[in-house]
């Protein structure tokens, strides 16, 4: 009996200790978890470079955490931070016993005037039981240090002449002495200089050629966009010329307030375009102009070194593409004749008189064989002056040039010039040393070696030539003795 009656107090006593042991639990304080805060505005110069937004938490972190910074830029004021600002956000990594962090703030320095700025931050949010403190809010104050410039930011043209080809674009710059220091704008004005090509421009221009472009605060150059279309015509290249004609706000106009562009066709590239022939004191210059069907429209020549003469050759074309008509001077004109598709005859008309003309012939393979000319005398009859011979090789290019002077009544020519062409190189040739026929090209190929006998002279001419990387002739030298010819070639 004794026996179970300590059993049963035991029980009880068990049971009365296991009972206190829970209402001691229960009545232990529970841990209050950290919280998070910012510590202070701040105000910062534009210049400062890095400065430092400070977080205290008021325990050690009990938890790695993550906290998310609300950042508010209403002024779009320029700044990077550290951790970087994404999406208008920056994320705080807190590790764990961790009792402060920070974020840190670098304004842009700009040579911008500007308005004071504000800028906010607000804790968003925390993981892991931490909690958002008192201060979950700040602002940091962005004071300017660039002073106002009175002085106007200066325009002009980045380059004043330019190139843009047919079917492609091209950025047309306008540099400024200095960023804008406020906003503004530029009008431009078109002035076709030689333009039959069809042209647009990003932005788009007037009605009235106008182009204007809008400046803002900040930027340190314009541009605009100059397109040119792609035809099947021979445009020659043509030139048109942008003005800076009228600026808004602190702006100036500079010295280089106008931009050439050059519109470069790409059917006319690499045409013939000039050459100049060099020889001790003489020199003479042939520049080419094309019609949209890319026959030679016009010849600017000039003769002599000192006091050389200029002039300016217009053709004119048949139905048939033959040339018809020669203007060489007011008034005075070459005039070809065809026959069944072949020159025949050209006339000399000054002024409405026939001072000369010519009887050309054929050989077998369709080449220009040669011309007899006859010219006027006093008494108004035409009297035979010269006769031409040309001579080809099988391939076309001319071999011989031979002149005689006619004879008198029954008497036969006399031979009083010859000159010879041949080592041909297979090169095409753009520029003919000799036409015949204007238009008609003798020497289809680039000769390498010339001989010239008149005036009890047998000259021979070794001939070679500079190329560019596309092959064309840019240079030719003939040489005899110490004698030397240069030519130079350009094309376009």
């Amino acid at each position: 009996m004794r026996t179970y009656l300590k059993k049963g107090m035991a029980i009880i006593v068990m049971a009365s200790l296991y009972a206190c042991a829970n209402d001691d639990s229960e009545l232990a304080p529970q841990k209050t978890p950290a919280s998070i805060s910012f510590v202070q505005n701040l105000s910062v110069s534009e210049g400062s470079g890095e400065n430092i937004i400070s977080l205290k938490l008021d325990k050690p972190a009990g938890e790695a955490s993550t906290v998310k910074v609300q950042v508010t830029n209403s002024q779009e004021a320029a700044f990077t931070t550290v951790p970087a600002t994404i999406n208008n956000q920056i994320e705080l990594n807190i590790d764990k016993g961790t009792t402060e962090t920070q974020i840190v703030f670098k304004p842009t320095n700009d040579e911008l005037v500007n308005a004071d700025r504000t800028i906010g931050f607000t804790l968003l949010s925390a993981t892991n039981g931490l909690q958002l403190g008192s201060k979950s809010s700040i602002q940091v104050s962005i004071s300017d240090d660039d002073q106002a410039n009175t002085q106007p930011t200066v325009l002009n043209f980045e380059v004043s002449i330019a190139k843009v080809e047919e079917s492609q674009s091209a950025i047309v710059k306008i540099l400024f002495s200095e960023r804008a220091t406020q906003n503004g704008k530029l009008t431009l004005e078109l002035e076709q200089l030689l333009a039959t090509q069809q042209f647009s421009t990003t932005p788009a221009m007037s009605g009235t050629g106008t182009l204007e472009l809008i400046i803002a605060q900040g930027q340190t150059e314009a541009s605009f966009e100059v397109s040119v279309a792609d035809d099947a015509l021979f445009n020659r290249h043509d030139q048109v010329m942008f003005t800076i004609t009228q600026v808004e706000g602190n702006f100036a106009i500079g010295e280089k307030r106008s931009t050439k562009l050059e519109l470069i066709d790409n059917e006319l590239k690499g045409m013939a375009k000039s050459f100049t022939s060099s020889a001790g004191n003489f020199s003479s210059t042939k520049t080419y102009e094309y019609d949209q069907q890319g026959r030679v429209s016009k010849v600017y020549w000039e003769r002599g070194s000192h006091q050389p003469l200029r002039g300016v050759d217009t053709y004119t074309y048949a139905a048939n593409g033959l040339i018809e008509k020669i203007n060489q001077y007011p008034g005075i004109d070459e005039i070809f004749y065809q026959t069944n598709g072949r020159i025949t005859r050209s006339e000399v008309i000054n002024h409405g008189v026939v001072k000369s003309y010519r009887v050309y012939d054929y050989d077998q393979a369709g080449n220009v064989a040669g011309f007899a000319e006859y010219t006027l005398q006093s008494n108004g009859t035409y009297l035979q002056s010269i006769i031409m011979l040309y001579l080809y090789h099988e391939n076309g290019n001319l071999y011989a040039h031979l002149t005689y002077s006619p004879g008198q009544g029954s008497e036969d020519p006399t031979l009083i010039s010859e000159r010879y062409y041949e080592h041909y190189l297979n090169v095409s040739n753009k520029f003919s040393a000799v036409e015949v026929i204007p238009t008609i090209n003798a020497q289809r190929n680039l000769p390498s070696s010339f001989r010239m006998v008149e005036n009890g002279h047998d000259l021979s001419y070794s001939i070679s030539y500079e190329f560019d990387n596309e092959g064309k002739a840019t240079k030719r030298l003939a040489r005899s003795g110490q004698a030397i010819e240069t030519v130079n070639y350009t094309y376009y």
